[in-house]
């Protein structure tokens, strides 16, 4: 049993969600490979907007990273770098915040945690075989695998319905206003991740104990 006392009128939290990319680490980048910056001269955001279409597919888990790769390389004529390497580069291009691990830990024998995210099959399998997440959450969502992307509704309701969460008794932590707006479109609380002490300040502020 938790044994929050929540602010006045508010329901007890029962369920916390929370985003991968931006509150358990700094931002993976994709395009992290020295030679989009070096040989392009050009920025992550200018990139991803030149090949969004097949991008967002990648996310959504509609095309391999072969098949995106290979077609990014093809776009900006880069000759002679795998996939392997692009893919290499991407997934070594985040620093981890040892704190929010720790936090979603302590979190999970009280409250149902969940991960819900935006993440290529690559990342995904990454993280989840580096941090043993099915250790540290009850349920893990990744785009990839169900061809959604925050911040659709059909996400957050999914969610929602895996884990049998009450909107009004579930948080929900992301580093993006859109997504962090979404959620509270359907009466969860959202935080709007800034800092790991940010973030534990509003976690308290809703009655949660850690």
């Amino acid at each position: 049993m938790n044994e929050q006392i929540a602010p006045h009128n508010q329901r007890p939290i029962s369920t916390i969600i929370f985003d991968w990319g931006g509150v358990f680490c700094t931002p993976a980048e994709p395009f992290s490979h020295p030679c989009f910056l070096n040989d392009l001269k050009l920025t992550p955001e200018e990139i991803e907007a030149k090949v969004k279409d097949i991008h967002e597919k990648y996310y959504r888990g509609a095309v391999s990273a072969e098949e995106f790769w290979r077609h990014v390389a093809d776009f900006f004529k880069l000759n002679g770098i795998t996939a392997r390497e692009f893919t290499s580069a991407y997934l070594s291009s985040y620093q981890l915040y040892p704190e929010i691990l720790l936090l979603a830990k302590t979190l999970k024998p009280a409250y149902t945690t969940s991960l819900l995210s935006n993440l290529t099959k690559e990342m995904m399998e990454h993280i989840v075989e580096t941090y043993q997440l099915t250790d540290v959450f009850h349920d893990l969502i990744f785009s990839n695998n169900i061809g959604l992307l925050k911040p659709e509704t059909a996400m957050f309701e999914m969610a929602l319905k895996h884990n049998k969460a009450v909107p009004a008794e579930t948080v929900f932590i992301d580093d993006s206003k859109k997504n962090v707006a979404a959620a509270q479109e359907l009466g969860m609380h959202g935080i709007l991740f800034v800092s790991p002490e940010q973030c534990k300040d509003e976690l308290r502020k809703l009655g949660i104990i850690f």
